[in-house]
């Protein structure tokens, strides 16, 4: 079984993990830039309050402090009240340090002298002041100097802004302003920290409800899995019990046709004998016999002839399921073949006061080489059908050849059959009347006979019927004529 559960876990977590890393880092990143932001539009307006105080008041001094010495600068008494100035205006800000530098890069004025005097040529922040723009950065420091004294552990947004004057718009220098953000990146902080806990929180909620719904969904298909195993055991039993079955089957059917082919063996005989006995007695030649008893021994013969012919039924059949059918063709005149069936069936036909139409055309080989048994008890079963299940009209047979094939026809204007029993009339021991009621007789194999028979010589059989109007079966078996007079018989 898939372990799902563990894989969701491992999984799940380290999404979930990454996914916080990256949306808290990602809004902390977020609220520092938005402080610098707007710390920079602070400074930047700052800077425009305090350009035009310093350019009014200390414009020439800046203009002109770009070539002096630091001590110089310092000395001036332009550099005191810009000192002076600077302080009181940024009391009670948050600006805790300024640096005014000259165009040059000269720093000619800072909170902390001792850096008046260096150059800032290099630096980024003064490049961007230079030309217009606005450089901020957000940066620590353990010790910080600002305008009262030093001061530890401190944020300081760092901010480079242009010294343009309002009225001309030319820059003059760049002025830095250090803004403390300490208290307010600390307020931020920790509104960060407490969304970060909020969203630590959402995640592992949901972390927790998709584990349940894995460890329940997981729990389901373990059930599943069971029932299938269950159910794969139970149709592996099945189709075990369904092979021992179908084996005990098969053997039953095999001894099945044994018992029959030896029972129908031993039952001929005998029958045989009566038969012939009884002709013997209807010939006369064992003397004479009144009419009343000759009578009586014809019917003896005609039921003999009649149970000879179910249990050879019984016979080929048992063969053909027991694997011992064999086709032996022969050399055969079909005209003399259907003729003597003719003869065969014509009593029949007249007993019921049916037509007999027998019609063998012209194109029929005389000699073909067919297995003529097994043709001819083709031909018998289906008349005998046929003049079964007629009461009136006519039982006709054709015999054709079509594309070297012999074509029997055997059509009646009988009963019919029904459309839903054309699918089973050629299986064994089937009829389209198989109630105790029925009106005739028979075991059922004579349609099963003529298929196997039909199908062993590579032929086909097929039926077309209407109910109530008759029915034709047509068999169409391969055959080879001949010219020659003389010809082994073949086995196959």
């Amino acid at each position: 079984m898939f372990p799902l559960v563990r894989y969701f876990s491992l999984t799940s977590l380290i999404v979930f993990v990454l996914a916080f890393i990256v949306i808290f880092f990602g809004m902390s990143r977020n609220a520092l830039n938005i402080i610098i932001g707007l710390r920079e539009e602070s400074n930047i307006a700052l800077t425009r309050v305090y350009a035009d105080t310093i350019l009014n008041d200390y414009g020439e001094f800046i203009a002109t402090a770009e070539n002096m010495s630091a001590e110089e600068i310092m000395a001036s008494d332009e550099f005191l009240a810009l000192d002076a100035d600077l302080r009181q205006l940024t009391q009670g800000s948050n600006i805790i340090k300024i640096k005014i530098y000259a165009l040059n890069g000269l720093t000619i004025y800072s909170s902390e002298f001792d850096q008046i005097g260096e150059y800032k040529t290099d630096n980024s922040g003064f490049q961007a002041g230079l030309i217009g723009d606005v450089a901020s950065e957000l940066t620590y420091k353990d010790t910080f100097n600002a305008f009262e004294g030093n001061i530890e552990d401190i944020d300081i947004v760092e901010s480079y802004v242009p010294l343009q004057s309002a009225t001309t718009g030319e820059i003059n220098g760049v002025i830095e302003l250090y803004d403390d953000v300490t208290n307010l990146l600390s307020f931020v902080n920790q509104r960060i920290a407490l969304a970060g806990t909020a969203l630590a929180t959402l995640f592992i909620t949901l972390y927790a409800i998709l584990y349940f719904i894995v460890r329940y969904a997981q729990k389901i298909m373990s059930q599943q899995r069971h029932q299938i195993e269950k159910h794969v055991g139970e149709i592996a039993l099945a189709n075990t019990n369904l092979q021992i079955a179908n084996a005990q089957a098969k053997e039953a059917t095999r001894l099945k046709s044994e018992f029959l082919s030896t029972m129908s063996h031993e039952l001929r005989t005998p029958l045989n004998a009566i038969i012939g006995y009884s002709g013997i007695i209807t010939s006369g030649i064992a003397g004479d016999v009144d009419e009343r008893a000759q009578g009586m021994v014809k019917r003896i013969q005609d039921s003999g002839q009649h149970l000879l012919m179910l249990i050879n039924n019984v016979l080929d059949i048992s063969k053909i399921e027991a694997g011992r059918l064999t086709i032996v063709k022969d050399k055969t005149d079909i005209h003399e073949l259907v003729a003597s069936v003719e003869e065969q069936l014509q009593v029949l036909a007249d007993e019921k006061s049916l037509t007999l139409n027998v019609d063998v055309s012209s194109a029929v080989p005389t000699y073909l080489m067919i297995d003529s048994e097994r043709v001819k008890q083709i031909i018998i079963n289906l008349l005998s059908n046929a003049i079964k299940f007629t009461e009136e009209g006519t039982v006709s047979l054709t015999v054709d050849w079509k594309d070297h094939r012999l074509d029997i026809d055997v059509s009646d204007t009988g009963i019919g059959i029904p459309a839903h029993s054309l699918d089973y009339i050629f299986d064994e021991f089937r009829q389209v009347d198989g109630s105790s009621t029925r009106t005739t007789g028979g075991t059922g194999l004579g349609l099963a006979i003529v298929r196997k028979f039909t199908e062993a010589m590579d032929g086909q059989v097929s039926v077309r019927s209407t109910l109530n109007q008759g029915t034709t079966f047509n068999v169409v078996i391969d055959a080879q004529a001949l010219d020659i007079l003389q010809i082994e018989p073949q086995t196959t």
